[in-house]
């Protein structure tokens, strides 16, 4: 018998995503799960091939799997980008700077939707 239920276990571990993911109840997203958790506050070590640009964070947005910094880049027109942008910080990151701060930080060189929203291009650790 504990032979069977060993196999039991196996099989429905098997089956389990690999990449570990997590949803809430009812939600139909799968979205990543984290082993640890990213607390930024600016960039210090920025992704090769990125754009670094200053300017200042004007809000927090809860996304489904992520948050979103409202970010308003200083010189936006010379560095082609909007005058306010969203920015994913990713599953396993979140804000941990202040509102109105002004800050350096690392995107990706294109927005990755079509309403404008960029990928935050820094490593955490």
């Amino acid at each position: 018998m504990s032979r069977l239920i060993g196999w039991i276990v196996l099989a429905l571990t098997a089956m389990l995503p690999a990449s570990g993911f997590a949803a809430a109840p009812g939600d139909e997203t799968m979205c990543r799960a984290c082993t640890a958790i990213a607390h930024l506050q600016s960039c210090d070590r920025p992704v090769a091939g990125t754009i670094m640009i200053r300017g200042r964070v004007t809000g927090i947005d809860p996304g489904l799997c992520s948050q979103f910094i409202k970010f308003d880049p200083l010189r936006a027109a010379e560095l082609g980008l909007p005058q306010h942008i969203r920015l994913d910080l990713g599953p396993c990151a979140v804000w941990a700077g202040r509102i109105h701060s002004l800050v350096k930080i690392a995107i990706a060189p294109r927005a990755y939707s079509p309403s404008g929203e960029y990928s935050l291009a820094c490593r955490p650790w």
